[in-house]
């Protein structure tokens, strides 16, 4: 049991770039990032759906960089499985960074 925790630790740190600083989230994105936070806080998926909905608009329309979406795509990513404490976790590093 210990092993896949081990994993995911590590994958988690792989993704979030071992100490790296986040992201800067440019102004047209920061409600988007603001309702992500809201549906990770409250582990709503049909909250979480209609930000990465919202997301995936952004980034076609060209308004979310790459390095927006990775970090968004990660936080979905785990929250769609369930991880809602190591989305939370990632989604407060993204915020905390912007200060």
């Amino acid at each position: 049991m210990k092993r896949p925790l081990a994993l995911l630790a590590a994958l988690s740190l792989f993704v979030l770039g071992c100490g790296r600083s986040p992201p800067a989230i440019s102004k047209p994105n920061v409600k988007l990032i603001e309702q992500l936070r809201t549906a990770v806080a409250a582990k709503k998926t049909d909250w979480l759906d209609l930000a990465a909905k919202q997301a995936q608009q952004h980034r076609q329309a060209g308004l979310l960089s790459s390095t927006e979406a990775a970090a968004v795509q990660s936080i979905v990513d785990e929250a769609q499985h369930g991880r809602w404490d190591e989305a939370n976790r990632q989604i407060l590093w993204l915020v905390r960074g912007q200060q």
